[in-house]
């Protein structure tokens, strides 16, 4: 009998069976290597020999966006907010103006200040707050002496009248002039009632105007601007 994929006349194999002699060589081979041979399916990777024939699939892409009207009402509530915010800061400082807290020089710094210097009223007024301090201080300090020194007392008494004229701050501004006053008598008891005044008006302005300036904070943190203001109320 002859072999296997030969014909039995010991002619030439034929080609049906030496297909699959070579396929199971083949077979025999990639078994060694540790591929597996799959028939390959639409849609998938398919392995032939070693080598990788990759198919492309569809991707779909979940649609994560934010609903449009979602985000417009947020913006809406937003910008209501920041409005209502400005509208307080507004009323606010003009009430700082009509119970004659600040003056005109106030609204003078608000007008210098611009996006190259957004602190700039902020700054002025902190050094404002620093030299009426250590000022009433030394005034205390002036008045508690047996021996007053009028001179140097109207002295310290000049420079804060000068710092709270500066940046607007009348109430303190008018207490100093009748303060100085006083110091030409070289009356002792009024000088002592007049620094309690001074101190009384410095602290209520300097509450006053830190509680602004939170106000402002709040609006530039809310994405808002600071209004103009113009002394037409």
């Amino acid at each position: 009998m002859g072999k296997r994929g030969e014909r039995s006349d010991g002619g030439v194999p034929d080609a049906d069976s030496a297909r699959k002699k070579e396929g199971r060589k083949q077979n025999r081979k990639a078994g060694k290597r540790g591929i597996k041979r799959v028939s390959p399916t639409p849609g998938a990777s398919s392995v032939s020999s070693g080598h990788t024939t990759q198919t492309s699939t569809p991707t779909l892409t979940p649609n994560v966006g934010i609903c449009p009207s979602l985000s417009l009402k947020r913006n809406e509530g937003k910008n209501m907010e920041v409005g209502q915010m400005q509208r307080q800061w507004v009323d606010y400082t003009k009430s700082l103006f009509l119970e004659g807290f600040l003056d005109g020089q106030f609204l003078q710094l608000q007008q210098l200040q611009d996006e190259n210097n957004p602190d700039f009223v902020v700054e002025v007024v902190s050094l404002f707050f620093e030299d009426s301090e250590r000022l009433l201080k030394d005034l205390t300090f002036a008045l508690d002496q047996k021996g007053v020194d009028f001179k140097k007392v109207d002295a310290h008494v000049h420079q804060l009248k000068g710092s709270s004229s500066s940046i607007g701050a009348q109430r303190v501004k008018n207490a100093c002039i009748a303060f100085r006053n006083f110091c030409e008598e070289q009356n002792t008891d009024a000088c002592l009632r007049c620094l309690q005044q001074v101190k009384q008006e410095y602290c209520l302005v300097k509450n006053k105007l830190e509680t602004l300036f939170r106000l402002e904070q709040q609006i530039v943190a809310a994405g808002g601007s600071i209004p103009m203001m113009e002394l037409g109320f």
